[in-house]
């Protein structure tokens, strides 16, 4: 009875490592895996087993020993492994491609003319540049309160108002984006306008006073009949 007691105890020593193996698993998560120009990512361990050890490689270069490690990317694309170890046993996660960086749009843009009288048509051109992926997106504010169209050029027409300053958003195919506001302002100047009225008032008075002149300046003190002089005597 003894000898079958020692007989069973010595197999289940002789199996153990291969119940440590079985149990050893290597997994990890990470909160975030897609960004635009930078990206912090925060890795959580989720292995199981009786681990001692465990080794991070990020792809980019850098390693860590700790459980839960933050690792800082540019742009690119990386594969991140963790390496878990019981002492004698040891087991790998590779995640091909999990953390992708894309580089980020630069929004700029002109517009001509920038000043002008109203209606003042101004003409919008993005002068965008690409970054990971095509610009799929253009948000323009032109600050007067009106909508303007999805596109990379446009014309507007500001009936007043003013100054303004329009802003120029881009987003691609990423979802990566930008923003740009304008330098300068756009100014439009009402357009003059003529008072015909104010101008036959004017010239009444200006006959009036023409043909008070010309009784002040009469020799003859008989009656006279008063004769318009149009336009002979200056308005200033």
């Amino acid at each position: 009875m003894i000898d079958e007691i020692k007989r069973i105890a010595i197999c289940l020593l002789l199996m153990l490592p291969f119940f440590s193996m079985a149990q050893l698993n290597a997994e990890f998560t990470a909160d975030t895996t897609r960004g635009c120009g930078a990206l912090g990512v925060q890795f959580t361990d989720q292995s199981t087993g009786n681990i001692v050890t465990r080794t991070w490689s990020f792809g980019n270069g850098n390693n860590s020993t700790l459980t839960n490690p933050f690792e800082n990317y540019g742009v690119g694309s990386f594969t991140v492994s963790l390496t878990v170890s019981d002492g004698t046993n040891s087991d790998t996660e590779t995640k091909t491609g999990l953390i992708r960086v894309f580089s980020k749009p630069t929004a700029d843009f002109t517009f001509n003319p920038s000043s002008g009288c109203t209606p003042l048509p101004v003409d919008f051109n993005s002068t965008s540049t690409v970054g990971g992926g095509p610009i799929l997106t253009y948000v323009w504010d032109v600050k007067d309160g009106s909508s303007s169209p999805n596109s990379s050029s446009f014309t507007h027409t500001y009936q007043g108002g003013g100054p303004y300053l329009p802003t120029l958003q881009i987003i691609d195919a990423n979802g990566c984006s930008d923003n740009k506001i304008a330098s300068s302002p756009i100014t439009p100047t009402p357009s003059p306008v003529a008072d015909f009225s104010s101008i036959i008032q004017l010239e009444a008075i200006c006959l009036i006073v023409g043909i008070l002149v010309m009784e002040v300046h009469q020799p003859n003190p008989t009656p006279v009949i008063p004769i318009p002089v149009w336009g002979t005597i200056p308005c200033d």
